[in-house]
């Protein structure tokens, strides 16, 4: 079969479903903190969702890394200068994952993709895509710093995902709270990722993670979503979340009387 772009589109229409579409619509709103965050660039848009399933879009790729077919439609994608649909551009995030890539050549793929990332599902279904950092961990070391620091949220968000899938150790932990501390957050989706990140450490470092919450540089707001994934999480004891429940109406208190302090 050829794996070329026209007949990927093609196939992905096939695999497209209407209900499907208004219903990732719905999970990916186009994020108002974004306005600010791309002042030049162009934000996601719904209108470049198809409606496919990601595990249809996971046998795709399956098929095309067999062919051999993932680089040319990598390729074809990262130079489109316009709007890719979003099926296109996670079906190439998949492609970098899955395909066995020579050590020196894995990297380079993945930092050419990086500024492409533009909505949380991109973000984390990359981030989930690249196993392979497992066992690169040295050499992705200088870039991950380098996306942890990124003026580019989504960039960050990548970031923070790498760290909560393949750093997530107590030698690690310290690189993650300075991290976190010196990392503007403004942006909706970077506090989101913090918050998930912490809760996820949670339980496995519970004392490093109580300790930090209470000596931390957040944002306010970013206290406020871990405390609710911890309250969300099904590996949290009830006797914390009991715990978190109280830290988080302190903290809304505090905020809300900082707020009126400010006028």
């Amino acid at each position: 079969m050829n794996f070329n772009r026209e007949t990927i589109y093609e196939q992905l229409t096939d695999m497209a479903e209407p209900a499907y579409r208004d219903f990732s619509r719905r999970l990916l709103p186009r994020c108002p903190d974004d306005a600010a965050a791309f002042p030049e660039g162009r934000p996601f848009s719904q209108d470049r969702l198809l409606g496919v399933r990601i595990p249809k879009l996971r046998r795709l790729a399956k098929q095309m890394v067999k062919a051999d077919a993932g680089p040319d439609y990598l390729d074809a994608v990262l130079a489109d200068t316009g709007a890719p649909i979003f099926e296109e551009q996670m079906l190439a995030a998949m492609l970098i994952g899955q395909t066995p890539w020579p050590e020196a050549v894995l990297l380079p793929r993945v930092a050419a993709f990086v500024p492409h990332i533009d909505n949380w599902s991109l973000c984390d279904g990359f981030a989930g895509e690249l196993k392979a950092v497992s066992e690169n961990r040295e050499r992705f070391e200088v870039p991950l710093a380098v996306w942890l620091a990124s003026a580019n949220p989504w960039t960050k968000r990548f970031g923070i995902g790498l760290l909560m899938r393949y750093y997530c150790t107590e030698a690690d932990l310290p690189r993650w709270f300075a991290a976190f501390d010196a990392m503007p957050q403004e942006h909706y989706y970077v506090r989101m990722g913090i918050a998930w990140a912490l809760a996820t450490a949670y339980a496995v470092f519970p004392k490093r993670i109580d300790h930090y919450l209470t000596d931390n540089r957040l944002a306010a707001d970013t206290r406020l979503l871990t405390y609710q994934k911890l309250v969300e999480s099904r590996k949290v004891s009830a006797e914390d979340k009991a715990r978190f429940r109280m830290l988080k109406k302190a903290e809304r208190l505090a905020l809300k009387e900082r707020q009126l302090k400010n006028g």
